[in-house]
């Protein structure tokens, strides 16, 4: 028996040493180290081996391992890769958050990427920086966390978008807006508030012509692709709720416009007033603030359920949405419902489908103001304009409750009664559905096709009540106004894929045909019976009746080719042949192409022993995109519908029509380095260089023509440019982590040729001018007041002073544009046991902009107004040094002095997160996330911006929605 015993062990220690001799299992749990929460579907691999399992819901793994594996590679969407030696057979990882990194699978064109092989310039945007935003839509996670890309949010009011520049500014008046993709379809950006941030996977910000040229025509200002979120092969759904709800309020008061005694001194003072002749002690009793009376604190809610699951054969993503604003304005306010459904699978080895709906439905009530592109946003129509004009003595209401009209002393008609008898709101239904397939028609060679529409419905409904002050004359009016667009893209596309040996060959080869149809109407009338009814079949007489019909299409096919050689060398390139109905016969179609070169030097045999260097790969490429955004009939010569003669329908010429019109066509020089040094340090540095030719515009033509304007094709612009970005892991440890991330930009902008010899052209207030960026200002020059009598100073054209005002005296103020040339952001995230603090400041430096709300609020010719507390330091004996000259002599003048250096430096965001442990949540099975957080926006601004706020997306500011700084508490629970 003991001969047995013995026997047996000696077996069985044989047969251990067998098993660990041929490797083992190692097993573990993979959890984000930002939060702690446990990463379903992260990618564990044996490096050097196609060894590899993935992490269950619970984000645990167990994977055999051979005897000779050294190394475990972790990998997961929006996390930094992860290289562990092997210690033991129980491994726990936590991965960190990166924008990009070695071997994350990135959106690009028609197409995913591995970062380690991209040519082109590219960045993206994970879905962790979308989903706790306290805003309606998508882009404002852009503005900061990405160089070279400019985004300016001009407004508070529910339901803003901001708009969005790549590179700077390429074209006069063909548009800067970027192309938008949404899982491969096309979408307009008018109504990107419809869609749920929380749906949001990734951003793919595509920069240079490497990553751009492949989208042709459209991609002349960059291109933006949104992948939504999908579902996975988990074991169990995973079920996610976020919600949050927040207060907001002005993020910067800065008007200060004087009280009544101030006001009444002021007029007395100009002789508006005589003393003793009027009741001041009656006035004096009040002092409304009308700003105050005009705003209110507003309220934001948001609440988010998905349930996301699968296994091997399909995945299903599904969520449903509902977001409430209600504005700093009263009746102004936003709400929107969406759901999204995403479901793909493998019908068999050889066939995969897959479709994606996203529906949003908005509805919207908002002010007058520049924001919403009213007709009436500069006068007195406009409520936050009206805030700084209306006199202080009078109340915004009556002892009874009523609103106080011009008979009390008001100016105009009342704006409070404006704004809640009167009311104005759109809807919009948006809808983005695609089906796609797969065919893997050989082991090398797969056919994809997608075919998608973006549709939008707009309904828009505006009241004027008979018993309002601006509905007296006409008895109350009724509009309405309807409108739809649908678009719809095919794209079919074979990619071939071929690894021999060192050398890997991937080739696409496509089709794609766009569809573009809208039609629109609408109807005003007038009289109504009674303040009960506001449909338009209540009223008594129609008053206007208008609509619209048009269309577009575009056709491409495209091919292009990725090769490298041992994963050094990488050479892309690509050619795309569009045709397009915007374009004159003759010149209808045109090609766009790219070649570009990526070198990953850190793998030659000279860079093995240069220990800092993590990663360094060097980029190059150049190319052509082009620009088609114009009106889609400008080439035809057309005929205008509507005239009237003897109360006949007629029509007239209206376009003269140019055969040879064609595309904008840029051409792009992109080179950088991406740059990892010791593992904690990753640096993006780039250099660009494009140029605009044969911008779209509108060229004055001879009177005798017939017409005053006809668009050709003329001149170019050109910007060039630096980016660097920096990732920094200042401090990691196994309690502490902080972190900061830092990017800046600067862009020139430069106009290089105009058209028929012109050096430059006039535009208002601006000039394009030879050797000028765009957006520079053309204004007179004021030197100050003279102390000797209180008489302003200016410059003539020639650089000599004079006291009088001529608009011939105006010159280009070279290097002062509303275009803000530098840009940046700086993140900084400090992480302790499930506490996370981060900070997100951006910036935008040298931008000018004209304070147009000063020359009526610091103008004497306007005292008869409410004014800025500033006037009153006017001159008023000889030798006072003083801003603003003798009221009883002049006023301002509409020059220099107006224009402010509108550059700052935001504190966007300040978030303090706790996320609930793993250990704490185990006594309840179903509760796999618990995550509080409290977020507040717009806290501080830095900047010499005298008006109400530095960012607004237009050369003047004058009643713009103002900005809000809004406080937010929120919930994250994964079940």
């Amino acid at each position: 028996m003991r001969k047995l015993i013995f026997l047996m062990s000696c077996m069985l220690f044989v047969s251990v040493g067998f098993i660990f001799a041929q490797g083992g299992t190692i097993t573990g749990v993979v959890t984000s180290a930002e939060d702690g929460e446990r990463l379903p579907g992260v990618s564990v691999s044996v490096k050097g081996t196609t060894i590899g399992v993935i992490t269950d819901n619970r984000g645990s793994y167990s994977i055999a391992v051979p005897s000779d594996a050294k190394t475990l590679v972790f990998n997961y969407l929006g996390m930094a890769q992860q290289e562990v030696a092997i210690a033991g057979t129980v491994m726990n990882v936590q991965l960190r958050p990166a924008l990009i990194d070695i071997d994350e699978v990135v959106v690009t064109a028609y197409g995913t990427r591995k970062v380690e092989s991209l040519t082109g310039s590219v960045d993206v945007v994970g879905s962790r920086q979308l989903e706790k935003l306290p805003v309606a839509s998508f882009e404002n996670a852009l503005q900061g966390a990405v160089s070279g890309v400019n985004v300016i949010n001009s407004s508070g009011m529910p339901g803003s978008q901001a708009s969005i520049r790549i590179r700077g500014v390429g074209s006069i008046s063909a548009g800067s807006e970027p192309l938008y993709i949404l899982d491969g379809i096309e979408v307009s950006a008018s109504d990107f508030s419809s869609l749920n941030p929380n749906d949001i996977e990734s951003i793919s910000v595509l920069k240079d012509a490497s990553a751009t040229a492949l989208y042709g025509s459209r991609a002349a200002n960059g291109v933006i692709i949104l992948t939504s979120k999908t579902g996975g092969n988990f074991e169990n759904a995973e079920i996610s709720y976020r919600g949050f709800y927040g207060i907001s309020r002005i993020a910067r008061d800065k008007f200060d416009q004087m009280n009544t005694t101030e006001l009444l001194d002021y007029q007395e003072y100009l002789g508006m007033r005589t003393p003793g002749t009027y009741d001041r002690a009656a006035l004096e009793k009040y002092n409304t603030n009308w700003l105050n009376e005009l705003t209110q604190n507003g309220k934001i809610q948001s609440h988010d359920l998905s349930i996301r699951g699968g296994n091997e054969k399909m995945k299903y993503f599904i969520s449903g949405g509902f977001y409430d604003e209600e504005g700093l304005i009263p009746t102004s306010g936003f709400q929107r419902f969406t759901t999204k459904l995403n479901v793909e699978g493998d019908a068999n080895k050889w066939f995969t489908i897959g479709s994606n709906l996203t529906f949003g439905y908005e509805t919207a009530s908002n002010a007058i103001t520049p924001d919403r592109n009213d007709a009436y946003a500069g006068n007195v129509y406009n409520p936050i304009f009206r805030s700084l004009l209306e006199t202080p003595w009078v109340p915004a209401r009556r002892e009874d409750g009523s609103y106080t009209q011009v008979s009390d002393g008001l100016n105009w008609a009342n704006p409070l009664e404006h704004l809640y008898l009167n009311p104005s709101q759109f809807d919009v239904m948006k809808m983005v559905a695609s089906l796609r397939a797969e065919i893997k028609l050989t082991k090398e060679l797969h056919f994809h096709t997608i075919t998608g529409v973006d549709f939008r419905d707009f309904t828009s409904n505006s009241y004027t009540s008979p018993l309002s002050a601006w509905g007296l004359t006409n008895k109350g009016s009724v509009s309405s106004g309807f409108s739809r667009n649908y678009k719809i893209t095919n794209t079919n596309m074979f990619q071939y894929n071929k690894e021999m040996g060192d050398h890997y060959l991937e080739a696409k080869l496509g089709q794609e045909s766009l569809m573009n149809t809208f039609s629109s109407f609408s109807a005003t009338g007038n009289g109504l019976p009674n303040s009960l009814v506001d449909v338009l079949d209540a009223t008594a007489t129609p008053f206007s009746v208008a609509g619209d019909q048009s269309a577009y299409r575009m056709l491409s096919g495209f091919i292009s080719a990725n090769y490298n050689f041992d994963e050094r060398y990488h050479l892309d390139a690509s050619l795309r042949y569009d045709g397009a109905s915007r374009f004159g016969a003759n010149n209808r179609f045109a090609p766009f192409w790219s070649v570009a070169g990526m070198w990953d030097m850190k793998k030659e045999a000279f860079m093995q022993d240069l220990d800092i260097f993590e990663k360094i790969r060097y980029k190059l490429s150049y190319g052509t995109t082009g620009n088609w955004n114009i009106g889609n009939y400008t080439h035809l010569a057309l005929y205008g519908a509507g005239p009237t003669y003897n109360d006949k329908s007629g029509g007239a010429p209206s376009v003269p029509g140019n055969p040879n019109l064609t595309w904008e066509s840029k051409h792009m020089f992109n080179t950088g380095f991406d740059i990892t040094l010791l593992n904690n340090v990753d640096i993006s540095l780039a250099y660009y260089n494009s140029n605009t030719r044969d911008m779209l515009y509108a060229v004055p033509l001879s009177y005798t023509s017939g017409f005053g304007e006809g668009y050709s094709n003329i001149g170019r612009v050109g910007n060039s440019g630096v980016e660097v970005s920096v990732d920094w892991d200042v401090i990691r440890t196994d309690d502490w982590r902080w972190s900061l991330n830092a990017n800046l930009g600067y862009n020139k902008n430069e106009i290089k040729e105009l058209f028929a010899g012109k050096t430059e052209i006039l535009d208002g207030d601006l000039i394009y001018k030879v050797g000028e960026s765009l957006g520079t200002f053309h204004l007179n020059r004021l030197v100050g007041v003279s102390p000797a009598n209180g008489q302003y100073v200016w410059l003539d054209s020639d650089g000599n002073p004079t006291t009088e005002f001529k608009t011939s005296d105006a010159v280009t103020l070279s290097g002062k544009t509303w275009y803000a040339p530098w840009n940046g952001g700086l993140t900084s995230r400090l992480d302790y046991q499930g506490f996370t603090l981060t900070a997100f400041f951006s910036m935008m430096a040298d931008r000018w902009m004209i304070n147009n709300s000063r020359y009526f609020t610091e103008n004497a010719g306007f005292a008869s107004y409410n004014q800025s507390k500033k006037v009153l330091n006017h001159w008023k004996q000889v030798g006072d040094i003083a801003q603003f000259p003798d009221p009883l002599t002049e006023s301002p003048e509409f020059d220099d002095h107006l224009l402010e250096d509108a550059s700052f430096i935001r504190l966007k965001d300040l978030t303090l997160n706790y996320s609930f442990s793993e250990r704490s949540l185990r006594s309840v099975e179903f509760l796999k996330k618990v995550s509080l957080y409290a977020k507040a926006t717009n806290l501080f601004t830095m900047t010499k911006y005298s008006g109400q706020d530095p960012e607004i997306d237009s050369p003047y500011d004058l009643g713009f929605y103002p900005h809000v700084r809004s406080f937010a508490f929120g919930v994250e629970i994964g079940f």
